[in-house]
């Protein structure tokens, strides 16, 4: 959806640069995205996009989201020549890595054994839950072989399927951690947080 997004806002993409020239642009980007690429973080409001506007148009067929005609005949315009916004300086500042092993050295300051599961969690919430690494084989030695207590550290972004019949409360985090529990090993005392 980034994509879909730098190619319809007048500033990501690469535009909110192109819109500061001839200031020297410099980006402090912290990224929440898997792959820390600064083009998906906030659509690269300061990263030239190299991708054309039927790209977008393709990954909204590809789901099956119904496209409103003013956003189909934007889609559909022939692609213009890449703006030259990425001529200033990029810094990743923080990434969702670095906020693990903070995280983990601060459980570890707290008395817990922190384990990090990676940065990339991506999928459904209830989908990611079942089958995350510490529940998912209740007899592995990842969970038996901790005494103590554990902390999992993990990072990424989950997603929610809305029902429009039936809206629910809460969101991704509720979501994931409500189906954690529900999967965590009887007598387990388990503790969760979430967020942005």
């Amino acid at each position: 959806m980034n994509l879909v997004r730098r190619h319809l806002s007048a500033v990501k993409g690469g535009k909110l640069a192109t819109m500061a020239q001839p200031a020297r642009i410099v980006s402090l980007i912290i990224s929440d995205v898997p792959g820390d690429n600064p083009t998906d973080v906030a659509s690269g409001p300061t990263v030239a996009d190299n991708s054309a506007p039927r790209d977008a148009l393709r990954v909204l067929q590809r789901y099956g989201i119904a496209i409103p005609k003013p956003v189909s005949e934007r889609l559909n315009q022939p692609a213009g020549p890449v703006e030259n916004a990425a001529t200033g300086e990029v810094r990743l500042i923080a990434t969702p890595a670095m906020a693990l092993a903070a995280a983990a050295l601060a459980a570890r300051q707290h008395g817990f054994t922190p384990l990090i599961l990676g940065d990339a969690i991506e999928g459904e919430s209830r989908e990611v839950a079942v089958s995350w690494p510490v529940w998912r084989d209740r007899r592995s030695s990842m969970v038996t072989r901790f005494q103590g207590l554990l902390c999992c550290c993990q990072g990424g972004e989950t997603t929610v399927t809305v029902n429009n019949t039936q809206p629910g409360k809460g969101g991704r985090n509720t979501e994931f951690f409500t189906q954690s529990g529900l999967c965590a090993p009887g007598g387990t005392r388990y503790l969760g947080h979430g967020g942005r």
